[in-house]
């Protein structure tokens, strides 16, 4: 991507770059930051990215990657390699950056398998412990070389020092001799050239004799060594000179030592300032709650989620969100108020734009798609040129002119206030012109303008798109909003109101306006009115409909739970059930095996008496409730505990004589079932055409609530079960389909139901459900 240090400059990517070095830990990682590339190919920003969420993780733990005290040594290594000899600073500096490359890369390795590509990086920093340890012991708080260096050091510095301590003292009796003192300029020995010497005043040169190594700018006084301590003198200067030659030595081993490895350390170096940028990319990001986009090709739109601006981010300020999508050939024209936030959203737009493609995450939501654009253009400010001789107006139309020649589908234009500063009809004409030469070649554009006609172009070109800025005119605040869809208005008599201009002036301007006004502004105003009652009607709207969302779901929720309990209700009536049949038919058979075993009248009626016993003997509690008003004498029933035909013979009651299998016994009527002659099952209501066409299994429920519905269903589906019937069809009706979801939910959930479906044409539609059991 290539955009003019102008543009950069323009939409604010230095300052961005600027607060990236400050957040480095070495100098090393800013010096990176301010040579990176402002573009990348998409696929090295993909790898970039991938490097940076290692990065945003690592800044999430307490634990920071310790990277302090290194400097750019590369220099020094170099030198080093080549064979010169390096000072003692240089040395330590080295010694502190091999320790660092040791910590920061056993930190990361034991975090390996989260930040491969982190630990990557790591791995090209060089592990010479033992180098580091020597250059650490060589030297001294204080930056010399220490006693440690070597054992000859130590010996030739300790005589050095002998020497030394025994010629102050000697010269410290000598001027306090009598003889000598009086001589004497001042009472107190000096160094010269390396020497020890007293000042003589020159008048008494001849009394001392020794060694002159300088005389006082006047020549009133004279250095002088004196003869008899001459020989200890050359004999400290002799033991200087052996431990400077052991020093120089020392240094040249290490910087020897530096120079086979010189490469590794320079390699190491850069690893330390790449770990160190990411580092820093990650915390700005951090500080500006920023996140990755998603990269698209240049010819997919842009769509940026939740954008705030990214030098306010920095500066965490609280703004609000903006929400964009602009396609490729496409512009979009933003206006609204001065002061209101155009130019905002318009460098918002380009700044996080060109911070994406550099490799950094960006203050908007995740999910947000950047195009790879090869060009970013922006027009923004005043560009008046007095050493060419242009005014504003014509310095705009010079940048415009330049873009023009450049721009192409894969370009991203921005212009603040476009064609500003002239006749306003003329100008919005060349706007138009300038932006349709735009699209024409594909480009993404983005203007911001006051020009009606601009502004009315969405309307008759589909390429064009309006989003404004607001201004609060009951606050007299700007709204630093984007809103698409709709043009903003200029508001300049509101804000002259908010900056103090007199009620009187304020008033003569509305009344001007209103006479003066074009039919397009007026026209703009009536939509952006008729747009805000809109979005207030479809406010109550999203708000209702989410309420009766919630009353459907607890209404689900209700029905769930009720067809729940009546199941499980059911599951143990039919295990009590199943187990008490179990036990009347032993009973049976034992009698039956009596009978068989001693055939008479008299155990015949006996057995029938026990029968009868036992079944009188049921509590009514343990049976269903079948239709019994429809059992008739002489009708087949069928009796629920044996699960047998049995014929009606008389019914007094509540009690009904049947024949069963040859025998005659007494049951109550709620322990038999309708059999296949006039049995009517369901319970449809009275003169219903469409249950007298479906026949005997059919349940009306029409009319019913919700939970006296669901209760009537449960009734009728229990009563086809105990009735061994396999189909049933519940009519509920159209309505707002509330009822039909509930049936159909209970269905759905009951344990006795197969599969069920909506009527045919001819038993009903969509008003009946179908059963099968």
């Amino acid at each position: 991507m290539k955009s003019s240090a102008q543009t950069i400059a323009e939409l604010g990517l230095y300052a961005i770059q600027g607060a990236l070095a400050e957040r480095c830990s070495t100098p090393l990682g800013a010096m990176r930051v301010a040579s990176r590339p402002i573009s990348l190919p998409r696929d090295a920003l993909e790898s970039e990215f991938a490097i940076v969420r290692e990065a945003l993780l690592l800044e999430a733990e307490a634990e920071a990657l310790p990277l302090g005290g290194v400097t750019d040594l590369r220099e020094a290594a170099q030198r080093a390699e080549k064979g010169a000899i390096l000072d003692p600073s240089d040395l330590i500096r080295i010694g502190v950056a091999l320790f660092a490359f040791e910590q920061a890369r056993e930190f990361l390795a034991k975090r390996a398998p989260a930040y491969p590509r982190l630990r990557e990086i790591a791995e090209r920093l060089p592990q010479r412990r033992s180098l580091a340890s020597r250059l650490d012991r060589s030297f001294d708080a204080a930056g010399a070389l220490s006693d440690q260096a070597s054992p000859a050091l130590k010996s030739t510095r300790a005589r050095r020092l002998a020497l030394d301590r025994q010629l102050r003292e000697r010269f410290d009796s000598l001027v306090r001799e009598p003889a000598v003192s009086s001589k004497l300029q001042e009472p107190y020995f000096s160094i010269r050239d390396g020497r020890y010497v007293i000042p003589i005043s020159s008048s008494h040169q001849a009394a001392i004799a020794g060694i002159v190594h300088g005389a006082s700018q006047t020549g009133l006084t004279l250095f002088v060594e004196p003869a008899s301590l001459v020989e200890f003198g050359n004999s400290l200067a002799l033991a200087k000179a052996k431990e400077f030659e052991e020093t120089s030595r020392i240094l040249a081993d290490l910087s020897r030592a530096v120079g086979a490895d010189a490469p590794a350390i320079s390699d190491g170096i850069e690893a330390i300032a790449r770990l160190d940028e990411m580092l820093a990319v990650a915390k700005l990001a951090a500080q500006m709650r920023a996140s990755i986009p998603d990269l698209v090709a240049s010819s997919e739109p842009m769509e940026l989620r939740a954008l705030r601006h990214p030098r306010l981010a920095l500066e965490q300020k609280e703004v609000i969100p903006s929400d964009l999508r602009l396609a490729p050939g496409s512009a979009l024209v933003i206006s609204g108020p001065n002061a209101g936030g155009k130019t905002i959203c318009l460098t918002a737009v380009g700044l996080t734009s060109l911070i994406a493609l550099s490799g950094l995450p960006i203050p908007a939501g995740s999910g947000s798609r950047i195009p790879c654009f090869s060009r970013i253009h922006a027009v923004v400010g005043d560009h008046q040129d007095l050493t060419k001789g242009l005014s504003t107006f014509s310095g705009h139309l010079e940048r415009l002119r330049a873009i023009l020649s450049e721009v192409d589908a894969e370009a991203l234009v921005l212009v603040d206030e476009i064609a500003a500063g002239t006749d306003p009809r003329e100008g919005a004409a060349l706007a138009i012109a300038v932006i349709e030469a735009m699209l024409a070649r594909g480009a993404t554009v983005l203007v911001t303008t006051h020009l009606d006609a601009l502004k009315a172009m969405a309307f008759r070109d589909q390429r064009f798109h309006n989003a404004r800025v607001g201004f609060d005119s009951n606050r007299m605040v700007p709204i630093y909003r984007l809103e698409s869809g709709l043009p903003g208005t200029s508001s300049p008599i509101a804000i002259a109101r908010a900056v103090g201009l007199s009620t009187e002036v304020c008033t003569r301007a509305e009344e001007l306006a209103s006479d003066t006004g074009s039919d397009l502004a007026k026209a703009l105003e009536a939509v952006a009115s008729e747009q805000a009652r809109l979005d207030s009607i479809r406010a109550v709207l999203e708000s209702e409909s989410q309420l009766l969302a919630q009353r459907r779901s607890e209404m689900e929720a209700q029905t769930a739970a009720f067809t729940k309990s009546r199941g499980e209700q059911l599951a143990r009536f039919r295990g009590d059930l199943s187990a008490e049949l179990q036990r009347a038919r032993t009973q049976i058979r034992d009698l039956i095996d009596a009978l068989k075993t001693k055939p008479s009248k008299e155990a015949l009626t006996k057995a029938a008496r026990d029968i009868a016993r036992r079944i009188d003997s049921q509590p009514d509690g343990s049976r269903t409730d079948p239709d019994i008003g429809s059992i008739q004498v002489g009708d087949t029933a069928r009796h629920l505990d044996f699960a047998a035909p049995v014929e009606v013979l008389a019914i007094d009651g509540d009690i009904a004589t049947v024949s069963m299998g040859g025998m005659h016994t007494r049951v109550r009527l709620s322990q038999l079932a309708p059999g296949t002659q006039n049995a009517s099952i369901g319970r449809a209501h009275p003169g219903n055409q469409e249950a007298e066409e479906f026949g005997d299994a059919v349940a009306d429920v029409r009319g019913n609530r919700g939970e006296e519905a669901i209760a009537e269903v449960d009734k009728f589906v229990n009563r086809l079960a105990v009735a061994g019937r396999r189909e049933g069809r519940i009519i509920h009706g159209h309505g707002q389909n509330v009822l039909k979801a509930m049936v159909r939910n209970y269905l759905k959930a009951s344990p006795l139901i197969e599969s069920f479906r909506p009527g045919e044409r001819g038993e009903g539609g969509d008003g009946v459900t179908v059963f099968v059991m």
